[in-house]
């Protein structure tokens, strides 16, 4: 069976996994042990029980796929190295997705130890008069209208 090693495990990684595991042998190499719908994290700073419905075990979702939850250092023509392990493959998947900075994305945490922490930032700004946001983007739009709302 031919060997495919996904890097990344949120929206594309995880589809691709999942769709691919019964027809090759799947590894997905993800900074954390949980799929989690990033767009919604925004809602868990001011409605912390939301998390619950954003996030999922890589194993609930997973059936035959192998984990590693690592950092991958480099990838060559054969092989994908993490810490001081080589993973084979024939086909590489790259799906490491994009980067924010903490609450909105978290990389290296497991979900017990995210859901604590996104409670950490619902507790900072519950007692908040006043709040500034810097930037009009989607994500500083989204905040906003969370914050209004709640």
């Amino acid at each position: 069976m031919k060997k495919i090693v996904v890097i990344g495990g949120v929206f594309a990684g995880a589809y691709a996994a999942e769709h691919l595991e019964n027809d090759f042998s799947v590894t997905l190499i993800d900074t954390k042990d949980y799929f989690e719908f990033t767009p919604s994290v925004l809602r868990t700073l001011v409605e912390p029980d939301h998390l619950k419905k954003i996030q999922v075990l890589h194993t609930h979702y997973l059936k035959k796929t192998k984990l590693i939850r690592a950092t991958v250092k480099s990838v060559t023509p054969k092989y994908v190295l993490y810490g001081n392990k080589k993973v084979p493959y024939d086909y590489l998947v790259i799906c490491s997705g994009s980067r924010y900075h903490t609450p909105f994305k978290e990389g290296r945490v497991v979900l017990s130890t995210r859901a604590e922490h996104l409670r950490e930032y619902y507790q900072k700004l519950c007692p908040a008069k006043d709040i500034l946001i810097i930037g009009g983007g989607v994500v500083g739009v989204e905040l906003a209208a969370e914050i209004v709302t709640h």
